[in-house]
């Protein structure tokens, strides 16, 4: 946990709560330092990327003092001087103003200042002319391109490690062909890129014409932000696959890296499918044309702009073709990995998980916090094909996201003179984002709060033994949530705040401690005696495991509730 505080006019009062708090949040599941600051203050900039002329939305978060409510927002353009603006937070601390002022292309640095004047925060934004914006996106997809090709190369890899058979050497036939196809992906970006160009071209020639671009250039930046953030998530899943040692994970994990180079190929189909439309567009012709000044708009322009939107399709008409072929094939190619190749020689167990871990603190019998974590997830158990018999061993992950972050707290319990004196309070829980099952292990590495640990265990007669390990990727330190504090001095009218990080646990503590060490499962297949009509199942295990610890002395009650349920191959 972390304070901050910005003065010290009330060193009794004021001090005292700081040193409550420090006893009292210094347990291993609280917080461990405490310093001084300024008066918190947030902001953003949205877009992150936009045309010229186009309005960017500043927004945050700051502490009032019962006396302002301005914060002071300055905006430096690549040249000139500074822009001002003044935007009025709303009671709860929340802020917005529209920055239109874009006309020139460069990086915008943007300051707030808190109402009191005492804190500050920056963001920045970029305005850039279609080309540029265009050139961006082309460079997203040279990285996703690549990432598309170490994903062939990573699968080929690991199957190639396998025993021989028939069904390995198709699988690296298969994967050959599809190395082969993705050889032409860097002749195809070139081409698509030209087409860009052409569209970009327009605006270059005649500038009247760039609000008319924003249908097509508003969806790649948008698209650019999405897309640079799955190339890194990708690289990081090729980055896991690679880590794999056990024969079942290696096959697992060659349709993993599958699986993401479809998730790459598929962000480029989705930007080259965006310009294409555009220049497909029967509208867009002459709305471009209609932008041109009165004495501009003559049939020479006219023709020209037609004529670049027409080369702009035929140059992006191949690579969209060719990229949606490129996906079928890998499609195909996971496919047969999954059912031809891991099926001679592994099974394995997968299905949901999800899980509560509720923690509530008391200082005398007086509850001053509380939160709840909720996640939500997937299981998946590898094993060697025949080996459950003979006590087979199992690896494999569990991997999801928190979905749901609750935060409860009345610090004020614990000086309880001080609530005469409180101008303002914020408690913000961190953001949850919800769980998305898909094909491999991609999910896990799409939000900030995914997390992704390994486990082991093993399979004899009917029982499963399970133990999870360590995890690869938790979202601590990402979530914390944050309380503010504003006290007054009714002597000094000076306020003073006060703010509190309040740290999570992660999964992995959650889910380990939930389940304890050696986690039994009986596994049950078949069907109820009574339900003669009914198909059988297949081999489940399925178990729901809850945990309570408190010590009233120490102030603490903390609960667990893990469910997991898995089949072999898949629950119906």
């Amino acid at each position: 946990m972390v304070l901050w505080i910005s003065r010290h006019r009330r060193p009794v009062r004021q001090a005292a709560f700081l040193v409550a708090c420090a006893v009292l949040l210094a347990t291993p599941l609280r917080a461990q330092k405490i310093e001084k600051g300024v008066t918190p203050v947030e902001v953003s900039a949205k877009p992150a990327v936009v045309l010229p002329g186009s309005p960017v939305t500043l927004s945050g978060l700051t502490a009032l003092d019962g006396k302002h409510a301005a914060v002071s927002l300055s905006v430096k353009p690549p040249s000139g001087p500074a822009v001002a603006l003044t935007a009025t937070a709303a009671k709860d601390g929340s802020y917005s103003a529209v920055f239109k002022n874009t006309n020139t292309p460069g990086a915008y640095t943007v300051k707030a200042v808190s109402p009191d004047g005492k804190g500050s925060a920056s963001a920045s934004f970029t305005v850039a002319g279609a080309a540029a914006c265009l050139e961006r996106s082309a460079r997203t997809v040279d990285a996703l391109m690549a990432d598309a090709r170490d994903g062939a190369q990573t699968a080929d890899q690991l199957v190639a490690t396998l025993p021989a058979s028939p069904a390995r050497d198709e699988a690296r036939a298969k994967l050959n062909t599809l190395q082969a196809k993705l050889q032409e992906g860097s002749a195809q970006a070139a081409k698509a890129r030209q087409g860009m160009e052409k569209l970009a071209s327009i605006a270059q020639r005649y500038p009247e014409t760039t609000p008319g671009l924003r249908p097509l250039v508003d969806p790649l930046n948008e698209w650019d932000g999405r897309a640079e953030a799955e190339d890194r998530r990708i690289r990081d899943q090729l980055a896991r696959s690679r880590q794999k040692g056990v024969v079942c994970d290696e096959i697992d994990a060659a349709s993993e890296a599958l699986n993401a180079l479809s998730v790459a190929l598929n962000f480029i189909g989705e930007a080259w499918k965006i310009a294409l439309h555009f220049s497909q567009d029967k509208v867009v012709p002459d709305a471009l044309f209609g932008l041109l000044p009165v004495s501009g708009r003559n049939p020479n322009a006219k023709f020209a702009i037609a004529e670049s939107l027409k080369a702009g399709e035929a140059l992006l008409s191949g690579p969209a073709g060719w990229v949606g072929f490129a996906f079928g094939l890998a499609v195909d190619t996971a496919g047969f990995v999954t059912s031809q190749v891991f099926d001679k020689y592994c099974e394995k167990f997968q299905g949901p998980v999800d899980a509560t871990f509720h923690a509530e603190f008391t200082d005398q019998g007086r509850t001053f916090w509380k939160y709840d974590v909720k996640l939500q997830g997937r299981i998946v158990l590898r094993f060697a094909k025949g080996a459950k018999g003979s006590a087979a061993h199992l690896t494999g992950q569990i991997e999801g996201t928190a979905t749901n972050f609750t935060l409860w707290e009345n610090f004020i319990a614990l000086e309880p003179k001080l609530k005469a004196n409180v101008l303002f309070h914020r408690a913000l829980p961190p953001p949850g984002f919800p769980y998305i099952p898909q094909a491999g292990s991609i999910p896990g590495a799409l939000v900030p709060t995914s997390f992704y640990m390994r486990v082991e265990g093993q399979y004899a007669g009917d029982t499963v033994t399970l133990n999870v390990g360590e995890a690869v990727m938790d979202y601590p330190p990402v979530a914390k949530g944050q309380v503010v504090y504003v006290f007054v001095d009714y002597v000094t009218l000076i306020p003073e705040v006060i703010k509190v990080s309040t740290p999570y646990q992660g999964a992995q503590y959650i889910f380990s401690r939930g389940m304890r060490k050696d986690a039994t499962f009986e596994v049950k297949s078949g069907k109820a005696p009574w339900a003669f009509w009914a198909a059988d199942t297949p081999p489940t295990l399925e178990r729901t495991f809850t945990r309570k610890e408190q010590d009233t002395a120490k102030g603490y009650l903390v609960t667990w509730q893990v469910h997991v349920k898995a089949c072999n191959p898949e629950c119906p």
